[in-house]
């Protein structure tokens, strides 16, 4: 029974609170039209909804009512006059603190006027005005940020989630480790005393750092993964040479035509100083008419000639292109296989060495 007593009270008190919140914006909002129907009628200014309501002093609002500058407006205009003649940020703190101004560096820039008790930090009302938004306007996009064309501050990198290390092994461990071992070497973090092999590997460290990478980007890791990359890089290499024979092949059935496509167009000038009467002009002339010959007796027009001996000098140059890098591949691929084995024993002998050093200092102590 009470417990019903209580809900029926706690329904009835909250409905009484929402009648009064009901009634209570009822009656400022009737308040404030009767307040803004006067103030119309006597020619003062009204509060229009949706208005900007960010805070400002009375003594501030009775001068921007008044049409007089306050010191709110002066310090912006300065800050734009500064932005606009400065180079860079260190300039423009420079200009700020010729005009008068002392300058608060810290998680806002603040600034007064010497003889002022009171830093204004105008970055709070206007994101142009912190350190980020002066920086990108002093750049030379005041005018854009201003219309609106462009943001003060550049969008923020999209998070991204931390991502573990991942763990090597095979090959991709090996150079790890030897990189690590050069790094340290370069760095003078080892004793001097190293291989001959060694002493080379450091003059060739990017050399190394681009295997590295050639590794990880074919996730080759065991001599298995090795020798089916090879494999795969060697079939491709059949294909590329058996289509740059065929290209050849076609080449060299239309040789004499594009050689005598090339003739026609380079003698062409020699054929109008001919025709012209100039002399010593007779074996250019002759050679243009066998060129030119050849071309109608085959029977293809010069444009479709021209667009065939186009397509495949650029089929030719892009096969050869791609036989290059292949082949770069493979070298590389054997490169890596070739000094491995050297590779593990710099380790193992710089290892020796250092355990040899501490073991060395231990005893002195």
């Amino acid at each position: 029974m009470n417990d019903n007593i209580t809900e029926i009270n706690k329904d009835t008190f909250w409905a009484l609170i929402q009648e009064a919140k009901d009634t209570q914006q009822s009656y400022y909002q009737q308040i404030r039209g009767i307040s803004d129907r006067l103030c119309r009628e006597h020619g003062l200014s009204v509060i229009m909804a949706g208005e900007s309501a960010k805070a400002i002093s009375y003594v501030e609002w009775l001068r921007q009512s008044k049409g007089q500058p306050t010191f709110r407006s002066m310090l912006e205009a300065d800050l734009r006059t500064a932005i606009q003649d400065a180079n860079d940020l260190g300039h423009f703190f420079l200009i700020m603190e010729h005009m008068g101004y002392e300058v608060h560096h810290g998680d806002r820039l603040g600034f007064r006027l010497r003889g002022q008790e009171r830093f204004q930090y105008p970055g709070r009302r206007d994101p142009l005005f912190t350190e980020d938004g002066i920086r990108v306007a002093i750049q030379g996009n005041l005018e854009q940020i201003e219309a609106g064309l462009r943001p003060v501050l550049p969008a923020r990198p999209a998070y991204q989630p931390y991502r573990k290390h991942p763990r090597y092994s095979g090959f991709l461990a090996l150079y790890v480790h030897y990189l690590y071992l050069l790094g340290k070497i370069e760095k003078r973090q080892y004793p001097p005393r190293m291989t001959p092999h060694l002493r080379q590997a450091v003059m060739r460290f990017e050399r190394y750092q681009a295997q590295f990478a050639f590794l990880r980007e074919n996730n080759i890791t065991t001599p298995a993964d090795m020798a089916a990359f090879e494999h795969r890089i060697e079939e491709t290499l059949g294909r590329l040479t058996k289509q740059r024979t065929l290209l050849n092949v076609r080449k060299k059935k239309r040789l004499p035509l594009y050689a005598a496509l090339a003739d026609a167009e380079a003698l062409e000038p020699s054929r109008a100083l001919y025709e012209e009467g100039l002399t010593g002009m007779e074996q250019e002339f002759e050679q243009y008419m066998k060129a030119v010959k050849l071309l109608e007796d085959s029977g293809i027009p010069q444009e479709v000639l021209k667009e065939e001996k186009a397509e495949v000098y650029e089929q030719l140059s892009e096969v050869n292109r791609n036989i290059r890098a292949e082949r770069g591949k493979l070298k590389l691929c054997r490169e890596i296989c070739r000094q491995t084995p050297a590779m593990e024993q710099d380790i193992q002998k710089t290892e020796e060495h250092q355990k040899e050093v501490r073991e060395h200092e231990h005893r002195r102590r």
